[in-house]
């Protein structure tokens, strides 16, 4: 009897990498230069947001661990920086994939006795790149940044969403500079809002051909992926079977099988 093949997709335990994101209002507190010549005033109400990758690569500026502990660290590798600034009918909107190791650091974390900080920075000078910047020189200098300073807000997992307690911040200001001039804001830690986000899971099509005495399954496989092919004859929970488990490479992975006598189900299950 010719089978009739039918494939399904599901997927399971999906590992994404994790996007940390903060956002926040508050208001103008100096404008300079072409920001105060173009209207902006003291006490507009401003919105930021930024994410970043809690597992960036960073460079350990200094640890001290006596008399008083205290931690310096520059995420830059990897770092995926993006940071928007709206002001008004104005946005300020960059980036930073992978920064440049060195001061002025992409994203600044100090972990302390005393005092702990967190300043994101997205500079052109920097591998910065603005996909909106109003009120720019032509001097290529541009820069958005802020500086967040608490008490005992961070753990030892340092910038991961989880660890970071915004109610123990003391101080949020930033800045926006275009060659000489800029722009001063204050942010209310009341507003400040973190959280971990995930991008929704890329889901690769099963593809299944039947020839006369056998079927191709085959899919677009993801690097550090895995992939169980499963099937069943009733699509009943209990009757998945595992036939193949591949291991992602970014190519195409096909796998031949001899047409089976009964109808079947296939299913493709990422992990």
């Amino acid at each position: 009897m010719r089978a009739i093949l039918l494939g399904s997709l599901l997927s399971f335990g999906l590992a994404q990498a994790e996007t940390v994101e903060w956002i926040a209002e508050g208001a103008v507190t100096s404008t300079g230069g072409v920001f105060g010549e173009a209207g902006i005033a003291v006490d507009e109400v401003v919105s930021v947001s930024f994410t970043y990758e809690d597992d960036a690569g960073f460079n350990p500026l200094k640890l001290i661990t006596f008399p008083g502990f205290e931690e310096d660290r520059d995420y830059y590798d990897g770092v995926n920086l993006a940071m928007k600034v709206v002001i008004g009918e104005r946005t300020w909107e960059g980036m930073v994939e992978t920064g440049t190791p060195g001061r002025p650091e992409t994203l600044f974390f100090r972990r302390g006795v005393f005092t702990d900080r967190l300043d994101p920075l997205v500079r052109e000078e920097e591998s910065g790149v603005f996909s909106s910047f109003p009120l720019s020189h032509e001097d290529g200098k541009d820069s958005v940044g802020i500086k967040f300073l608490g008490s005992f807000v961070f753990s030892e997992s340092a910038i991961s969403a989880d660890v970071i307690s915004p109610v123990e911040l003391t101080s949020a200001i930033g800045t926006i500079t275009t060659g000489g001039d800029a722009l001063g804001f204050s942010l209310s830690i009341a507003s400040i809002e973190v959280r971990e986000i995930f991008p929704d899971p890329i889901v690769p099509e099963l593809e299944i051909v039947g020839g006369e005495e056998s079927v191709t399954l085959a899919w677009a496989s993801v690097v550090d992926q895995r992939y169980q092919l499963q099937m069943s004859s009733t699509l009943e929970a209990d009757d998945w079977m595992t036939i193949e488990t591949r291991d992602g490479n970014g190519e195409l992975i096909d796998i031949v099988r001899a047409r089976a006598a009964e109808t079947v189900f296939y299913r493709l299950l990422q992990e």
